[in-house]
């Protein structure tokens, strides 16, 4: 089904989005709608959108410590919550989980391959 050239689903995620931008800097706060995973998010950025890498795979690539800094920064110059870093994220950052350098973060890469992680909830 599509929605002004979108697929539906790939709409719903842009809307969440656009209602909370910080969701780009890889768990700011948590996703609405509990049935939505970050590989979700992850892959209707980038096939609905075009988008290279989903803002998950964005964070484990640049780092989950950088995103942290970052979002702890806007929260506490800005006051607004929509700025607040997630639990979530500051419970992998704490653990050392902090992306692809460490081999695990939003997915698992101690493998050697990308693989989605089933103890992270948003």
């Amino acid at each position: 089904m599509k929605y002004k050239g979108y697929s539906v689903f790939a709409r719903h995620v842009e809307e969440v989005l656009y209602q909370h931008p910080q969701i780009e800097a890889a768990g700011v706060v948590g996703v609405p709608e509990p049935s939505v995973g970050h590989e979700d998010i992850d892959k209707a950025l980038k096939f609905g959108l075009g988008h290279p890498m989903g803002p998950f795979e964005l964070g484990d690539f640049v780092g989950l410590e950088i995103g942290l800094a970052v979002a702890e920064t806007l929260w506490e110059n800005f006051k607004d919550p929509k700025w607040r870093p997630a639990l979530s994220l500051r419970k992998l950052v704490a653990s050392g989980d902090l992306g692809r350098k460490t081999g695990r973060g939003w997915y698992d890469y101690t493998s050697g391959e990308k693989k989605p992680r089933t103890d992270i909830h948003l």
